[in-house]
Parts: structure tokens; C-alpha cells; sequence
């Protein structure tokens, strides 16, 4: 599965909006991201513009993102996070 954790600081008031989530996916598209994953030479970096934050974090014509364009996703579930 691949998981989401997903931000939003829309709207006039700025008001913000979390959510997490994963999708079932193939093995082959898993190694794929695992793959593009670890190419990435800063990961902690969310300005680094290699390519596998280019294609993680792409958004729509709207804004909206869809990094997750090309993979095969299955069923979406949510996430609950334990501290």
C-alpha cells in the first residue's frame, strides 16, 4: 500500500485541513515508487526539484495534487495515527 499524508491551508480564513490515507496498490507500482522514491539525493527537502519530487508532488490545472498519477490505485482507506 501507499500512504498519503495531505495538507491544505485553503480558503479565505487560511483554515487547514489534514488527511491521511492509503491505497492498495500492485507490488510492481510499490517498487515503482519505492524506486522513485530513493532517488531523491534530499528527501527531508520539500523544495528539491529532482525529479521524484516533481513527480510526487504534482498538482492539477486546479491545484489540487496528484502525485499519484500512473499508479494503479485500489481501494482507498484511512489512516489513524497512534502516539
Amino acid at each position: 500500500a501507499l500512504a498519503v499524508y495531505e495538507e491544505s491551508r485553503r480558503g479565505a480564513l487560511g483554515a487547514e485541513s489534514v488527511d491521511h490515507y492509503g491505497y492498495m496498490v500492485s507490488p510492481a507500482d510499490l517498487r515503482a515508487a519505492e524506486a522513485l522514491m530513493q532517488t531523491c539525493p534530499d528527501p527531508k527537502n520539500g523544495r528539491c526539484t529532482c525529479p521524484a519530487h516533481h513527480k510526487l508532488g504534482s498538482r492539477d490545472a486546479g491545484g489540487r495534487w496528484n502525485g499519484l498519477t500512473g499508479f494503479t490505485l485500489g481501494r482507498r482507506f484511512a489512516l489513524e495515527w497512534s502516539r
